[in-house]
């Protein structure tokens, strides 16, 4: 598929290694405090030659290490999903295992034509409701690819209603971020009173719906009724309350060529573990301003002095994509600077 967002339009082209992410696990596993969560994503992981080696060899480290396995995700666009790879995951025996399948709008023709592949949105039902009969969680995913979901409430409700109908339990939705092939069109961002209208649309929804988790992962959400969200109950006064953007702080990726990143939309490079011992990639990835910035909120603009910037950041991929500067202001926040 060559979607407009593409977020790894620009990322080498390739499949990781198995060494590679063996030392990747070697490094990220020890160092998890508690549970531990993996995201798999791509491109496409389906293609990889040795997809469910990937999964025995997180099986395998979680134990060597004696550390606990949260969860998995596997990210997919659904088009090679077959209920014989689901039979295979089942019996890896990892624990809940997330299949996110992307579907981008409850229309096909939209989804295809975004997608810019015939069949897409039929094939990512169908694995869609293959998950739902399985062991498997299913998760939807959905881009905010069109403003008329912003405008049109009908939009984001068929997109619910199209989850529960599949008898998915949880969906979420995102706004396309500035990485990859969205750079080159930005007309597709939401700009501050849009994505403003997008959160509090998707509050109503939330409440409307109760027996579906909706979500979304942009942190600026912490902005609308923040304890209706991610956390519960919270005090985001304390000083090592940290919330919101997650880049660096606790999640980082990893790209095929060995790159670590803080996230899959943050692409500022941290260390490259080839040709290192795990030592050698936690010295270096200690000693990195970019992570010191992340986890210190070091950041700029209005987020500076946000009262919320623990508990919310700013999208960093965002700032960075827009203005070139990671710890710039989310120029998609609406919130006044005081």
């Amino acid at each position: 598929m060559k979607c407009d967002h593409c977020r790894a339009w620009k990322e080498p082209k390739g499949h990781m290694e198995m060494e590679v992410i063996e030392k990747i696990l070697d490094f990220a596993v020890p160092e998890s405090r508690h549970e531990i969560r993996f995201t798999i994503s791509g491109g496409e992981p389906l293609l990889h030659p040795h997809f469910f080696d990937i999964l025995k060899l997180i099986k395998k480290k979680i134990n060597q290490y004696g550390k606990r396995l949260d969860h998995v995700v596997i990210t997919t666009n659904g088009s090679l999903l077959t209920s014989e790879m689901i039979k295979k995951i089942e019996n890896l025996d990892l624990g809940e295992i997330f299949l996110q399948v992307s579907i981008d709008s409850f229309e096909a023709k939209v989804h295809d034509k975004f997608r810019h592949f015939p069949g897409a949105f039929h094939k990512a039902k169908k694995a869609l409701e293959m998950v739902t009969k399985s062991k498997l969680t299913p998760l939807l995913r959905t881009t905010i690819v069109s403003k008329d979901a912003i405008n049109d409430f009908r939009i984001l409700e068929e997109m619910i209603k199209m989850a529960q109908e599949t008898g998915v339990g949880k969906i979420s939705f995102g706004p396309v971020i500035p990485t990859g092939k969205a750079q080159m069109n930005q007309d597709m961002m939401l700009k501050p009173l849009e994505k403003k209208a997008f959160i509090e649309k998707l509050l109503i929804l939330k409440r409307k719906y109760p027996n579906i988790g909706i979500s979304t992962e942009d942190p600026v959400k912490f902005s609308v009724c923040p304890k209706e969200w991610d956390f519960g109950e919270f005090d985001y006064s304390k000083s090592d309350f940290i919330g919101g953007c997650s880049a660096g702080v606790t999640n980082m990726n990893v790209f095929s060529n060995g790159i670590i990143t803080p996230c899959s939309m943050l692409q500022e490079p941290i260390v490259n573990v080839i040709g290192k011992s795990s030592s050698q990639i936690r010295k270096e990835y200690i000693a990195s301003d970019v992570i010191k910035n992340l986890v210190e909120r070091n950041v700029d603009g209005k987020c500076k002095t946000c009262k919320i910037k623990r508990l919310c950041g700013g999208c960093r991929a965002t700032a960075e994509g827009i203005s070139g500067n990671y710890l710039a202001e989310d120029p998609t926040c609406w919130m006044v600077k005081k």
